[in-house]
């Protein structure tokens, strides 16, 4: 079963890398620390004004186009990546005269995500078979499908209940799905003895920052039970959000 419950648009905490512009001739290479994934912010790409990328305007300028989900599917909810600026898909994209040079005008946060903890052998919790805990609080917590195939315990304070979002960015090609989902793992209640099947959908979000409400919990404790990382590493990259219910 799959539950829609509704949206809701958010801004994520974390370091903001500011507006840059990227030059037609370099990269977009970004990286985030150990525990952390990129939630890109902002992407125009064309001739927004003159300035380092553009010496001469030739009088064209002011031509741009919103790419954000473009960038969302190549670098969101993932530790690093790299984009060729003047790459077919961006240069496809280009509302501005094509004989003239264009550059990438981005923003992006490192956003913490849960992590999994090594042992001194290397080995993770999860292959431990251990559930890890995650305190649940007014202020939002991320899991990312760069954080593992763990059994990962959501514990709000009693009393109170939790919700928990989701956010996938572009589509990918993976067996595991069905029509306009991909499965990546369940959501369990087991006091209420509720299990839900967590889905990403297969296409990617239009609207930036959209966050879908997926689950409600009854209780204060909920497992995400993630599937197997070979898993995982053929999906939409996606952020699982999970914070407490606040009721005015």
């Amino acid at each position: 079963m799959v539950w829609g419950l509704g949206c809701v648009v958010f801004s994520p905490r974390g370091r903001s890398a500011g507006v840059k512009d990227f030059c037609q001739s370099e990269y977009f290479n970004v990286s985030c620390g150990i525990g952390q994934v990129i939630l890109m912010e902002h992407a125009f790409y064309g001739r927004m004004s003159g300035g380092r990328c553009i010496t001469g305007t030739y009088g064209n300028t002011g031509c741009s186009q919103d790419v954000l989900p473009y960038m969302h599917s190549r670098c969101s909810a993932q530790r690093s990546c790299a984009v060729y600026i003047a790459e077919p898909t961006l240069h496809r994209m280009n509302p501005c005269p094509l004989d003239l040079a264009s550059y990438l005008e981005a923003d992006y946060s490192c956003i913490a995500v849960a992590d999994q903890a090594r042992d001194s052998d290397g080995y993770t919790n999860c292959r431990r078979g251990h559930r890890l805990e995650l305190s649940v609080s007014s202020t939002a917590g991320y899991v990312s499908s760069e954080s593992g195939s763990c059994l990962w315990t959501l514990q709000a304070e009693e009393g109170q209940t939790i919700q928990i979002s989701l956010l996938s960015f572009g589509a990918s090609s993976s067996a595991n799905r069905e029509e306009g989902c991909q499965k990546v793992g369940f959501i369990r209640e087991e006091l209420h003895s509720q299990v839900m099947q967590l889905c990403v959908p297969t296409r990617a979000q239009s609207t930036s920052h959209l966050a879908s409400i997926v689950y409600q919990s009854s209780g204060s404790t909920v497992t995400l039970d993630m599937l197997a990382p070979h898993v995982l590493k053929k999906t939409t990259p996606f952020l699982i959000k999970y914070e407490e219910m606040i009721y005015s």
